[in-house]
């Protein structure tokens, strides 16, 4: 499935029941299920090798600023410290973030990631060589039981210069475990990842490292076998979708929302955009030879014609844009509540149970008192015990008198 923001790279909020639809294994739908009462929506993250840097690095920033926006300048200062120069666009606008107000920099943060191509891969760049810059440092430091450089000699069967060029700051390379410890370590900030495959069992949960800043993982990423997305927890989902919502993200920051893309409209007027004059050479309403005809308030007057014509066009579109998401929600809404039910229906059967147990150990102890009773016969249910006859001497009859027999 295809991310529909404008830079197609890092994606929008969705619900979990987005997710579920990409999933088609049965094992990893169960836990996505379990995990569905503690998490609430996702991220999607390019699949394109630099799928860990781009979540862990946006996760990283995103969580910061909605908490305090001061916070992001030693992140900034870790990121620039390695990247000499190479990054400037994206340090100029973190430090930017760290001076405004958390709504006003998230806006800004989303505004610029969703859109812009060359800051995602500045974000990427950044992560990677500050991880390439941990592992030049710390070659002795301990990892799985050696040392680092020990440990990628082995592994890997190179040095570790050798490694650090060809695996960590290689556009497109996937990162692997010693990556994800040296991102971590590097910038401070612990993560949590949640694997989400089809072996049997529970999700499996992970720490890196063991504790980040403030000793709790500033973020969670969700792992699907050669796959990072971004996984947000119950609350800060509900938080950051109405802020998405508000800010209208959908339609500024998407493909055809963009700056420059076709349902683009501004203040200054579309005249200026060469995607719009192109297309009005190539629209087949237009033709070759009224585009010809048009000059100067007759250029004017078609060019105010198409504006008019785009903003409906775009009123028409939001207008079902917001019918699908009112859909949507009336669906999520359902499959809430249908949750809801069933978790109360298993309550109830849990409950049921345990009184059909208790029933039953009840007449199992009425059963085995009636069969202890069925066991002494008839009379040792009716009568009490029977006395021993008194010895009598050898020859006597015992007669017993007519008045107690009668």
């Amino acid at each position: 499935m295809s991310i529909d923001t404008a830079s197609g790279l890092i994606g929008f909020l969705d619900p979990l029941e987005t997710l579920h639809e990409v999933l088609t294994d049965e094992q990893q739908q169960g836990k996505l299920f379990d995990l569905s009462s503690e998490f609430g929506g996702w991220r999607r993250c390019k699949g394109d090798g630099n799928c860990f840097y781009r979540a862990y690095g946006f996760a990283l920033v995103e969580a910061i600023l909605s908490k305090s926006p001061k916070s992001l300048a030693p992140l900034a200062a870790d990121l620039g410290r390695p990247t000499q120069g190479e990054t400037q666009d994206l340090l100029g606008l973190m430090k930017e973030l760290s001076h405004l107000d958390g709504d006003v920099a998230l806006e800004t943060w989303y505004q610029a990631l969703l859109i812009d191509e060359s800051l995602d891969a500045q974000l990427v760049r950044a992560v990677r060589m500050a991880c390439a810059d941990w592992l030049m440092q710390n070659e002795d430091a301990e990892f799985s039981g050696m040392r680092v450089g020990s440990f990628v000699q082995e592994t890997n069967g190179m040095d570790l210069q050798t490694f650090r060029r060809v695996e960590v700051l290689t556009n497109g390379k996937e990162a692997e475990l010693l990556m994800i410890h040296a991102a971590t370590c590097a910038l401070g900030f612990g993560i949590e990842i949640i694997q989400l495959d089809r072996s049997p069992g529970a999700p499996q949960r992970y720490t890196l490292p063991d504790l980040g800043r403030g000793g709790e993982p500033m973020a969670t990423l969700l792992f699907r076998p050669g796959h990072y997305d971004i996984f947000y927890r119950r609350q800060l989902f509900k938080e950051l979708a109405q802020m998405e919502e508000k800010f209208n993200l959908r339609r500024s920051c998407g493909r055809r929302g963009a700056a420059g893309g076709p349902s683009a409209s501004s203040a200054s007027g579309i005249g200026a955009d060469p995607w719009v004059l192109e297309d009005i050479g190539h629209n087949d309403h237009l033709g070759r030879g009224a585009m010809a005809n048009m000059h100067g308030a007759s250029f004017e007057a078609a060019l105010g014609a198409l504006r008019r014509t785009l903003r409906e066009t775009i009123q028409d579109c939001t207008a079902v844009l917001d019918r699908e998401a009112a859909k949507a929600t009336q669906a999520a809404d359902k499959v809430e509540r249908d949750r809801a039910r069933c978790i109360q229906l298993r309550e109830d059967i849990v409950q049921l149970t345990a009184l059909v147990t208790r029933k039953k150990e009840a007449l199992q102890e009425h059963t085995d008192a009636v069969n202890r009773l069925r066991g002494c016969g008839f009379w040792g249910c009716c009568a009490g015990p029977v006395a021993p006859a008194a010895a009598l001497p050898s020859g006597e009859v015992l007669h017993t008198p007519a008045s107690r027999l009668a």
